[in-house]
């Protein structure tokens, strides 16, 4: 080759080197043939031999040691006494050193860039890799402890070492199972969904990347090439170059990484696909045998990767020939079947070519994962009414089982029972027995199975159906055992049982008072027959709140005050046997606390002034009480619940400061407690709902930096533990939709505008997901109407009021099913009516202090008239139903009200 040729191709080859893909291709197209084909023969092994630019053949071959590793070991960088080299990479190498201290020792990994490699553009990556490992802090990535540059001015960083094999090997060698592996790698995910949120992408997600310790904890690894996407660390290039090519790993690289496209979070989605689809096979989805990106590229762009069960089955019958590969034995996990399906489909999700058919995030990937685990449906797959039913009757094969038993069991043994009743009537000690054994199932049924199922989503029907059941022989079984307490406390509490599914679950509130009122006779009757049992005294007062539960629904105040003041007179009853039971203590604060609330909306001032005083009387008690009791972590979870009352008395009362000192107390005493036993479930929500009182109070007094910090403790402390089952996630992830919303509404007032919206918008998006996945649940429509109002209003001061009005009508949609299922109880139609009216306010702008509209729209005035208009069908439907109830008759005279000035306003156009 002549000289000016081989120069020629030397320049284009510098010119190129550094440019995108898509840039080096137009680029090379200007140049002539020849001079084009020696260049992409230089590319490719540029690309291809790691030794280019990195490891000389000699040390690579072992014949020379690496001067730099000759020269570093067993000298000392800082305090750190370098012992060997533990790998290498493109910009640096790690070594396992120690770290020498007055008082201490230990091993620690050691970063340092390699010398020939500290060009502007890598010391950036190197120090971004340095800045992005201090971000983090997560079990499962191995941490950040220190950094300096050596005396020659070489970066170095020291990280945990973490002495371990890769996750692929870890599996081979333990021979986990599907499942096995799908555990380990969900941690895996958590790692990648930490490093998400704290901006970070990881990008070269790999086996050798995550290596998992003896203890079987997975770490991850190597963040050389991951990207930032805070605008202050991010490169100023926004394509990534021939370098970054060969920095990352082809076979795990998605195809906008290998095409040159932006990368963002779903780029550790594909590779997170790719390694799952490995774990599970031993193989990859793709084939290509050299690195030259166009070979890559262009494999990622037409290729149609196998089904992972297929790929399996594949190595199996073919001894490995799939893709050019020879997999282990011990890599594929044993059994094809079981990937087929849910695992096939969640896989070829993650590896989706294009970005956005992919899993929004890997917190969504790792949720199918999960749902699969759990026996649930998972969203790769499609939906449909066989595949739930299937997915249902697989996850809880026992369950049905057993329920339909204990069904047939009952219906048999009740016909027996009966028979052998009638006709033994004379052999008392043998219909005894018959009764106890029929009894036992019974209860079995309201208390083990019912609790098993209350853990099962899509049960409420079949606990319905057993509760009933069981209710009616246990109803047949009393009309024989008229004074046994026992059993009448157990009848007692299978109604009240019954009613809290009707009216919560069900919104059949007529029903459910029904059942409420059977469960106080039942209870009138053991207390008359043991009146010195407080604990039978205290479960009619539970009962008593239940029916306060309804009635609360029906804006009853008189009834209320009625039932308030039966509760406070029968823990007084109580009270008078054991003067120092805490619990009925704690019960009196309350009810004398409600009693002063409703005496004060009745104008009876002066009666409602002496029933607070009473109500701090009792809670003081009932806190002296509690700590005089022999320790324990129950107890104190009780005790965080009295003083956590005490807090809201004083806060109502307008003795702020010292609301805060008791919410900071108590919120200090709940996070010890649930951090000593993670078991506490109320330990653990008390944490939360002390910092949210906090932040109402510093709301009142409108600061809202101070809000802002109680709301975020409140989310960080729920998503830190949102994968404690005892918990319940699903919950979880409901509740920290809740102060999402608040932290936006914090945001927006403190001039953080843009962000704030976006938070709220946010919240109200997962909150809306998380009800509608949960529709069939009453419970969970009844108290929506407290975020939604929080929600709305915020839309309204920022003039969305459009956003407003599709929240009230998300919320209608969700809410009709139940009126349908029950047209003549007024719980779901109180709430439609409520929503309808509320959907009209935010059309028309209403101004609730003057009492006027602010919208000057016709067409949204219109629509306004026409959401009044329903609103006050359903109520007049509702005073049909409860022709006494004066706050309805109110309410729909309030809205008759509001329709008619719309009709004026709408005149004037």
């Amino acid at each position: 080759m002549n000289p000016e040729k081989w120069k020629t191709i030397k320049e284009t080859f510098s010119a190129v080197v550094e440019l995108s893909l898509p840039e080096r291709i137009a680029f090379l197209s200007d140049s002539p043939r020849d001079v084009r084909r020696e260049v992409e023969k230089l590319l490719s092994t540029y690309l291809e031999a790691e030794s280019f630019i990195s490891t000389p053949l000699l040390v690579e071959k072992g014949l020379r040691k690496n001067r730099t590793e000759e020269n570093l070991l067993g000298k000392e960088i800082d305090d750190y006494l370098i012992l060997r080299k533990l790998g290498e990479g493109g910009m640096g190498i790690v070594f396992l050193a120690e770290q020498r201290c007055e008082n201490f020792s230990q091993k620690v990994a050691l970063k340092l860039i390699k010398r020939g490699m500290d060009t502007n553009l890598v010391l950036k990556r190197f120090l971004m890799e340095r800045q992005i490992l201090a971000n983090l802090e997560h079990p499962n990535i191995a941490r950040l402890f220190d950094g300096g540059t050596t005396p020659d001015n070489l970066p170095y960083f020291v990280m945990e070492y973490v002495e371990g094999e890769s996750i692929k090997k870890f599996c081979e060698n333990n021979q986990y199972e599907t499942n096995e592996r799908l555990k380990l790698f969900i941690k895996v995910c958590a790692a990648i969904s930490h490093a998400h949120q704290k901006l970070i992408i990881h990008r070269d997600i790999k086996p050798s990347n995550i290596l998992v310790t003896e203890a079987g904890e997975p770490k991850l690894l190597d963040f050389g090439i991951a990207k930032l996407l805070s605008p202050d660390w991010s490169d100023s290039r926004t394509e990534p170059t021939v370098t970054d090519f060969r920095l990352m790993t082809p076979e795990y690289a998605s195809p906008e990484q290998v095409g040159g496209q932006m990368t963002t979070t779903a780029t550790d989605v594909y590779s997170l696909g790719v390694v799952l689809y490995e774990l599970l096979t031993g193989t990859r989805p793709f084939k290509f045998n050299g690195k030259n990106p166009t070979e890559v590229s262009e494999a990622l762009q037409t290729q149609t990767p196998v089904r992972p069960s297929d790929a399996l089955t594949d190595t199996q019958e073919n001894k490995g020939e799939t893709h050019g590969e020879i997999p282990s034995p011990k890599s594929q996990i044993r059994n094809s079947k079981s990937l087929r399906g849910d695992l096939d489909n969640i896989i070829l999700k993650a590896i989706r070519r294009e970005p956005e058919r992919r899993y929004n995030s890997v917190h969504e990937f790792c949720d199918d994962i999960q749902r699969y685990l759990n026996g649930l449906p998972v969203k790769a797959t499609a939906d449909t009414r066989i595949y739930r039913l299937r997915k249902f009757i697989k996850r809880h094969r026992a369950g049905v089982f057993v329920s339909a038993a204990f069904v047939f069991l009952l219906v048999v043994s009740t016909l027996v029972t009966s028979w052998q009743y009638m006709v033994a009537r004379g052999e008392r000690t043998k219909a005894q027995e018959r009764f106890d054994e029929l009894h036992d199932v019974a209860k079995s049924l309201l208390t083990e199975t019912n609790a098993a199922l209350k853990t099962l989503p899509a049960s409420l029907e079949i606990r319905k159906s057993i509760v009933e059941k069981s209710v009616a022989v246990l109803d047949k079984l009393a009309s024989e055992e008229k004074d046994d307490v026992v059993f009448l406390t157990e009848l007692a509490d299978a109604y009240n049982e019954l009613g809290k599914i009707r009216h919560l679950k069900f919104h059949e509130s007529r029903a459910a008072l029904g059942n409420y009122d059977k469960a106080l006779r039942l209870l009138d009757r053991a207390v008359s027959l043991a009146p010195q049992n407080v604990e039978i005294i205290l479960k009619r007062s539970a009962t008593l709140g239940n029916i306060l539960e309804v009635y609360s629904q029906f804006g009853d105040r008189e009834k209320m005050l009625e039932l308030w003041q039966m509760q406070r007179d029968n823990n007084l009853q109580a009270l008078a046997l054991e003067p120092e039971n805490a619990r009925t203590l704690y019960g009196l604060s309350a009810q004398t606390e409600e009693v002063s609330g409703i005496l004060k909306s009745l104008g009876r001032d002066a009666e409602s002034e002496e029933q607070m005083r009473q109500s701090f009387d009792f809670i003081e008690k009932a806190i002296a009480a509690q700590q005089a009791k022999p320790f324990s972590l129950k107890e104190q979870v009780e005790l965080v619940t009295y003083i956590m009352w005490k807090g809201g008395l004083l806060q109502k009362a307008k003795r702020s400061d010292e609301a805060l000192t008791v919410y900071r107390t108590a919120a200090e005493i709940a996070e010890k407690t649930y951090r000593a036993d993670n078991s506490l479930r109320y330990a653990f929500n008390h944490a939360s709902r002390n910092h949210r009182y906090m932040a109402d109070i510093y709301r009142e007094r409108g600061d809202w930096q101070k809000f802002l910090e109680n709301t975020e403790f409140s989310i960080n402390w729920l998503t830190e533990n949102m994968e404690n089952r005892v918990l319940d996630p699903a919950y979880l992830r409901g509740s920290v939709t809740f102060y999402i919303i608040r932290k936006g509404i914090a945001l927006d007032k403190l001039g953080q505008k843009k962000e704030g919206m976006a938070r709220v918008d946010e919240g109200v998006s997962l909150y809306i997901e998380a009800v509608k996945a949960n529709a069939s649940d009453g419970e969970n429509i009844l108290y929506a109407p407290e975020t939604l109002e929080m929600v709305s209003q915020f839309y309204a001061e920022k003039g969305e009021t459009e956003k407003g009005a599709r929240l009230w009508q998300e919320f209608i949609d969700l809410t009709e099913p139940f009126v349908v299922k029950n047209p003549n109880d007024t719980t779901s139609l109180k709430l439609l009516a409520y929503a309808f009216e509320r959907k009209g306010d935010m059309l028309a702008k209403y101004q609730a202090d003057s009492r006027t509209f602010a919208e000057t729209d016709k067409t949204r005035l219109l629509r306004a008239l026409t959401s009044y208009q329903q609103s006050n069908t359903h109520h007049k439907e509702i005073s049909r139903l409860e022709p006494t109830n004066q706050p309805r008759l109110d309410s729909e005279k309030a809205v008759s009200l509001k329709a008619s000035q719309i009709r004026s306003r709408l005149e004037e156009f």
